[in-house]
């Protein structure tokens, strides 16, 4: 029973961090407002962790849509694309998965990104940067190693690195308004126009 409720303060916690960094920006948010929204004690907020700490732990929560650790490789939408044979049914249901991340974390990326003046929160940014670029070559990679016509695997880990960008889509959806159904045909068409070399577009060099 104590372990759950620990568990529940936890995320009481994060999600607290993670409202008040978007509504009130990282540099406004104090732990004692993320206490007072929690409705906890200060201690209890720094013995989950200080606020560069929560804006990990609220960023990784958003990625995932939940406080389960489970890692996001180890998730049904990730064996699916694994099990799709076809690579560009695969790179489809890649970019699906993407949109659905992109749609939990465009504010809290937002957030970060305007916080990198902090020199703790410009280790997070470059470290999720780098992070996001590493995965985006795996995946073309995968794709590439199924058969995918791709003809310039760098380049094209690039572009699904920037395509994947949550800022991307908060300037889309939340900037210009675009729907999600919009914002998902314009990337699911972008995409395959950019990435692959098939007789309909060209991947630019």
């Amino acid at each position: 029973m104590r372990e759950r409720q620990a568990e529940q303060t936890r995320a009481a916690v994060v999600d607290a961090a993670r409202s008040l960094f978007v509504d009130r920006g990282y540099a406004a948010t104090s732990i004692d407002d993320i206490a007072a929204t929690a409705q906890v004690a200060r201690r209890t907020v720094y013995a989950i962790g200080g606020k560069p700490e929560l804006l990990k732990l609220a960023y990784d929560t958003a990625i995932a849509g939940d406080h389960d650790e489970i890692a996001m490789a180890d998730r049904p939408a990730a064996a699916r694309i694994r099990d799709e044979a076809d690579p560009v049914a695969a790179l489809h249901l890649y970019l699906d998965m993407a949109l659905g991340i992109q749609a939990r974390v465009a504010s809290i990326h937002v957030a970060l990104r305007a916080a990198v003046g902090d020199e703790r929160v410009r280790e997070l940014y470059d470290h999720i940067q780098d992070s996001r670029a590493v995965v985006s070559r795996r995946v073309v990679d995968a794709l590439v190693a199924r058969g995918a016509p791709i003809t310039q695997p760098a380049t094209a880990g690039d572009l699904l690195w920037l395509l994947n960008d949550p800022g991307l889509y908060h300037a889309l959806v939340h900037d210009r308004g675009w729907s999600e159904e919009r914002m998902a045909a314009w990337l699911h068409a972008t995409a395959e126009q950019q990435l692959l070399d098939d007789g309909a577009g060209r991947a630019p060099g």
